[in-house]
C-alpha cells in the first residue's frame, strides 16, 4: 500500500476504535492516578497536621533545654568563684598581719562577682536571682501539660536589724552598707562602705548571728551598733564579717559558711541538671514521633505511587488486548472471506461478513 492506494474503510475503522479506546485509556489512568494523589495529598496533610503539633512542641522544649543549660553553667560559674574564696580562706590561714588586707578584698572581690552572675538582669526568667516571685515553665505534651522550674537565690545578701526601729541593708551597686527606718523603709543617711577598713568587727556570735561593729573606727565619728544578722541566697558574709580574714575564728566561720553554701549551690545544679535530663528526655521522645510520622507519610507516599503505577500498567495491558482483539477481528474477518470467495462474492456476501467481523 501507498500514499495513492486507496483507503480501506474497515482498516481506517479499525485504527480510529483503536485510537479512540487509547484516549480512553489515556484518560481513565488520569482520573484513577488523579484520584490516588488527591487521596495521597489527603492522608499526608492529615499527618503533617499531627506532626506539626509535635514540631511546635519540640521548640518549645529545645528552648528550654538551652535556657536550663544555661542555668546550669550559671550554677557552675558560681561554684567555682566559691571554691576560689575558700581557697583565699585557707592561704589567709598562713598570712601575715600585712597580707590580711588582700586576701579579704579579693574574698570581698568573688562574693560581688558572684552576685553578679546570680542577679545576671540578662536572664529573662532569672531563677538564679533575688526575685521570688519569677518561674519558669515550658509545655512538654501536646495536650498543654507544663512543666515548671521555680526560683532559688543563689546569691549571698544579708540585714543587720538593731534591737530598735532601724535596719542596715547592703547595697550591692554601691558596696555600700546604709541604714533605714524598718517600719517606713527611709533612709537616714548613714552608711560605710563594705569592707574592713571601714567597718571594724567587735564581736560576732555565731550562734544567734548577732553582731557588734564600729564604723568610722579610730576617729572621732566612730561610732558603735549591735544587731542580729538574717541571711539570704548562700548565706556568705562580706569579708569584715570574718574579721577581714585576720583571726582564725573569722577563718573558720568563713569557711564553714562556704562549705554549706556550696552545699546549697550543689543541691541548686542538682536540680536544674535534674530538669536538664527530663527536658533532654522529652526531647528525644519527640524526636521518635517525628521519624514515626516520617515514616508514615513515606509508607502512604510508596503505596500511592504503587497504585499510580499498577494503573499505567493497567492501561498498557488493556491497549495491548484492544489491539489484539481488534487484529484478531480483522484476521477472521480475512479468513470469512477467504472461504467465500470460493462460492459467490458479491456485495450481500461482504457485508454479512462485515457483520459477523
Amino acid at each position: 500500500m501507498t500514499v495513492l492506494s486507496a483507503i480501506n474503510p474497515q482498516s481506517f475503522g479499525n485504527t480510529l476504535l483503536l485510537f479512540q479506546l487509547d484516549k480512553y485509556n489515556a484518560q481513565k489512568v488520569q482520573r484513577e492516578q488523579k484520584n490516588v494523589s488527591d487521596t495521597i495529598s489527603r492522608q499526608v496533610n492529615s499527618v503533617n497536621q499531627k506532626a506539626d503539633k509535635y514540631r511546635d512542641l519540640k521548640e518549645d522544649i529545645r528552648k528550654a533545654i538551652n535556657f536550663i543549660d544555661r542555668l546550669v553553667s550559671r550554677g557552675d560559674n558560681i561554684k567555682n568563684l566559691l571554691d576560689k574564696m575558700a581557697t583565699i580562706t585557707f592561704k589567709a590561714n598562713y598570712g601575715i598581719p600585712l597580707s590580711f588586707p588582700g586576701y579579704s578584698n579579693s574574698f570581698d572581690s568573688y562574693l560581688r562577682r558572684f552576685n553578679i552572675e546570680a542577679e545576671d538582669m540578662g536572664i529573662n526568667p532569672n531563677l538564679l536571682g533575688s526575685a521570688s516571685q519569677v518561674k519558669y515553665s515550658y509545655a512538654y505534651k501536646i495536650n498543654g501539660a507544663t512543666k515548671t522550674l521555680s526560683p532559688t537565690f543563689v546569691g549571698s545578701d544579708y540585714t543587720i536589724k538593731e534591737s530598735g526601729d532601724y535596719i542596715w541593708r547592703r547595697d550591692r551597686d554601691l558596696g555600700q552598707l546604709r541604714r533605714f527606718v524598718d517600719s517606713t523603709g527611709a533612709y537616714t543617711g548613714t552608711y560605710v562602705g563594705l569592707s574592713s577598713s571601714n567597718i571594724q568587727l567587735d564581736s560576732f556570735t555565731a550562734a544567734d548571728d548577732t553582731v557588734t561593729f564600729t564604723t568610722a573606727f579610730g576617729t572621732a565619728a566612730a561610732t558603735q551598733y549591735s544587731g542580729t544578722i538574717t541571711r539570704s541566697g548562700v548565706k556568705v558574709l562580706d569579708g569584715w564579717l570574718y574579721a577581714g580574714l585576720s583571726t582564725a575564728d573569722g577563718r573558720t566561720r568563713a569557711e564553714d559558711d562556704l562549705h554549706d553554701a556550696e552545699d546549697i549551690l550543689l543541691g541548686v545544679i542538682s536540680a536544674f541538671k535534674s530538669a536538664q535530663t527530663a527536658a533532654s528526655f522529652y526531647d528525644d521522645q519527640i524526636d521518635i514521633k517525628l521519624a514515626g510520622f516520617n515514616d508514615l507519610i513515606e509508607e502512604k507516599t510508596a503505596a500511592g505511587l504503587v497504585e499510580m503505577k499498577a494503573a499505567e500498567v493497567d492501561s498498557f495491558r488493556l491497549n495491548n488486548i484492544n489491539t489484539a482483539l481488534v487484529s484478531s477481528a480483522m484476521s477472521v474477518r480475512g479468513l470469512y472471506l477467504e472461504a467465500i470467495s470460493l462460492g459467490k462474492n458479491t456485495d450481500l456476501t461482504k457485508a454479512l461478513v462485515n457483520l459477523v467481523a
